[in-house]
């Protein structure tokens, strides 16, 4: 299996969302879901100049959250679905970013709110801090995109750590869960963004241990290649074309 891929994120904001996904999650009749809710709802919520924080048209404040979160799950395990909750991942690095201060109450609901309703839960926000953290001391730099794409979306390392988390809790082994990891690095990331490059995951890892300088050198470089490429061939169709 691919590690987890990244689904279009959702906000737990009004009914319709709830009633939206509802429907054909049952369709499936899956054994398990698995929930991983809250960044967006930060993340959209509106900050002014002043520090004033206000919902925004996606993003929710915490009661809100609250109150359709328990709904959402409380549909699932009323048609007998597994609900494993994972927390959501840091919201931005470093880790001590704005909108990551104001999703820690998120987090802290949904640990309440796991063991109120007993339901198993992946602690992800924290082992990705951990893993930043752990990173950055190994390499002396800042953290930054550490284990995500854009300080929200996962990288190769914020996938595998995610996907690792998810089948320990599920049961596997660790042997099982190596052997999983061996297929993931023999094959193409499967979840990139539309405008980034689709590569093994061996040399996505390779790329993000290098020191960020190096880094920034070889995206200026690949950047200036492609620009060149693009422009070629841009010239090359308006000759033919004549």
């Amino acid at each position: 299996h691919y590690p987890l891929r990244r689904q279009r994120q959702m906000c737990i904001r009004d009914r319709g969302v709830i009633e939206n996904f509802m429907p054909p999650t049952l369709t499936y009749k899956p054994d398990f879901v698995t929930i991983v809710i809250g960044t967006n709802d930060v993340g959209h919520q509106k900050v002014a100049k002043n520090g004033t924080v206000t919902e925004g048209s996606n993003g929710v404040f915490l009661p809100r959250y609250k109150k359709n979160y328990r709904e959402f799950t409380d549909k699932l395990t009323q048609a007998g679905i597994q609900v494993l909750i994972v927390t959501p991942p840091p919201h931005g690095e470093p880790l001590e970013a704005e909108r990551d201060i104001r999703l820690r109450p998120y987090v802290a609901f949904l640990h309440e709110f796991s063991k109120e309703k007993g339901y198993p839960l992946v602690d992800l926000h924290q082992m990705m801090r951990e893993e930043i953290v752990r990173r950055s001391k190994a390499t002396g730099e800042k953290p930054r995109y550490i284990v995500t794409c854009d300080g929200c979306h996962m990288n190769p390392t914020g996938d595998m750590l995610m996907a690792k988390a998810v089948l320990k809790i599920y049961g596997l082994t660790d042997q099982q869960i190596k052997k999983a990891e061996t297929h993931w690095l023999n094959e193409l990331n499967p979840d990139v963004p539309i405008d980034c490059l689709n590569i093994p995951l061996p040399i996505a890892k390779k790329f993000e241990s290098l020191p960020k300088a190096k880094q920034e050198e070889i995206k200026k470089k690949f950047s200036k290649f492609m620009t060149d490429k693009i422009a070629a061939t841009a010239a090359k169709s308006k000759e033919v074309a004549k």
